[in-house]
């Protein structure tokens, strides 16, 4: 007792940053409780909407808010870094630039794309869970659509505009959804030489349904 405590939350996405909020409103009035929040952006990302990102329906900074922004008046610290290892003998993270102690520790960091040891999967894919991502996928289909609609060769306008999504769950199917949309809605329509015929859109998952934990 009279001994001060840090907490310390490894990134700000929502889990990270709600838990946040609500212990600072929990020991806002204890002086001896430091809460210490750490992600690798300095803004929160709303990631069920980046498949509109990469649709173009809406603006990425439309997505994105700053973290010091949501604190306000908050009494928690913030610092933008990059975990590279926990010593938890130790009770320390250290960072890219630095390190810190902490009493205890809530690790926050979201996941990472599982390719469930498929050969060749990580290198001819596009990953899709970051602003980055949403941002490079959304150029990467209007180059293709740029190409194909000045390409006198049917078979390879087909080609390019074929687009595989690998996994039916939420994100995978607002992705296609919203591909589709933008694709027929947009894209045919404005680009004299694509045909709605030659867009393909595949979702590919591995179960026998999409959407599972939805009614069928």
């Amino acid at each position: 007792e009279g001994v001060g405590k840090r907490i310390v939350i490894l990134g700000a996405g929502f889990g990270g940053l709600q838990t946040t909020i609500e212990l600072e409103r929990a020991f806002r009035h204890h002086g001896d409780v430091e809460i210490f929040l750490v992600n690798d952006q300095n803004f929160f990302l709303f990631t069920p909407l980046l498949p509109q990102i990469a649709s173009s329906y809406i603006n990425p900074r439309h997505i994105v808010q700053a973290v010091r922004d949501i604190r306000g008046s908050r009494r928690f610290g913030f610092r933008r870094d990059r975990v590279r290892s926990i010593d938890f003998e130790r009770r320390t993270v250290e960072f890219v630039e630095g390190s810190a102690t902490y009493d205890y520790l809530i690790v926050a960091l979201g996941s990472r794309t599982d390719y469930f040891n498929t050969p060749g999967a990580r290198e001819h894919t596009w990953e899709f869970k970051t602003l980055e991502d949403a941002v490079v996928l959304r150029e990467r289909v209007l180059d293709l659509c740029e190409h194909a609609d000045h390409t006198s060769d049917a078979a390879e306008r087909r080609r390019m505009l074929t687009f595989v999504v690998v996994g039916g769950g939420y994100t995978g199917v607002e992705l296609v959804t919203e591909l589709h949309d933008f694709l027929f809605r947009y894209i045919a329509r404005r680009y004299r030489n694509i045909a709605p015929g030659d867009v393909r859109l595949i979702v590919l998952e591995a179960a026998p349904e999409v959407l599972r934990g939805v009614h069928p």
